[in-house]
């Protein structure tokens, strides 16, 4: 299934360099820490360009991410094939990188693993980080409650070597399956370098009698990814305007002492 790419009303056309270059600096400015602007930038662009409204998962988040700092990763169990981790209430944005290259390195010891990282917000945007590992030569498996309807799973699969596109797919649940308040706004990550582990998980999270929801193939992701790189990218002209205003805090005026230093 294919996710239109189109114009939006209001909106104005950038390119992918125009939009990452002008994220990495609100990013930067948002007090994500050298590293994390980067990816985060990359994951929402990523997002918006495969057809899964990176840009409007960006614009819900804006609220919460100029309110404070990015709050810190904690763990709370770790062992050599799991871990659980709190993200305070945090962004996938900000701890994406951490969380994948533990799941990928303990997985690359131990042929598998799983990582829980509970009060997770944007999950969404994680999606990126799925598909870079199955770059990476790991299959992955990661997958979430919807937050306002726990009842909708939202689950997404890379295999190993998959040319950097996953498969993504809703499921609703046949039933309100019990699920803890603590861990409504969780992620779930496992990786494998058997892919028929991954496989079996996904028969132990669907049960007879759910519906599928959406199923975003790795085509479809892949043909609006070269479609947006073709036609740049459209953005709501109020939420440019708001980039560009967060984007100033990292741009600091000159003064003696700055200019004195400059070409050392």
């Amino acid at each position: 299934m294919d996710i239109p790419i189109g114009t939006r009303v209001n909106a104005v056309k950038v390119s992918k360099n125009e939009i990452t270059a002008l994220l990495k600096q609100v990013f930067e400015g948002l007090k994500f820490r050298c590293g994390e602007y980067e990816s985060a930038a990359d994951m929402v662009v990523w997002a918006e360009m495969c057809g899964l409204s990176g840009l409007l998962a960006l614009r819900h988040s804006l609220p919460y991410l100029t309110e404070q700092s990015p709050p810190p990763l904690r763990s709370i169990h770790e062992s050599e094939t799991k871990a659980v981790l709190d993200a305070n209430n945090g962004s996938s944005l900000n701890c994406a990188d951490v969380v994948m290259n533990l799941a990928y390195s303990k997985a690359l010891a131990q042929e598998c693993c799983s990582v829980t990282v509970l009060n997770c917000h944007n999950r969404k945007l994680f999606v990126k980080t799925i598909a870079d590992c199955g770059n990476r030569g790991m299959s992955c498996l990661a997958y979430w409650r919807d937050a306002i309807d726990p009842v909708v799973l939202h689950v997404v699969i890379t295999a190993a070597d998959s040319d950097g596109m996953p498969c993504y797919s809703t499921y609703k649940l046949s039933e309100q399956r019990f699920i803890e308040d603590s861990q409504r706004q969780s992620l779930f990550v496992e990786c494998s370098t058997k892919p028929v582990t991954l496989d079996d998980h996904i028969g132990s999270l669907i049960a007879d009698g759910d519906n599928p929801g959406t199923n975003v193939l790795p085509s479809a992701l892949q043909n609006n990814y070269h479609a947006s790189l073709m036609q740049g990218l459209s953005i709501e002209e109020d939420l440019w305007t708001q980039l560009q205003a967060l984007a100033q805090i990292v741009l600091v005026e000159s003064s003696e002492q700055s200019r004195m230093g400059a070409g050392a």
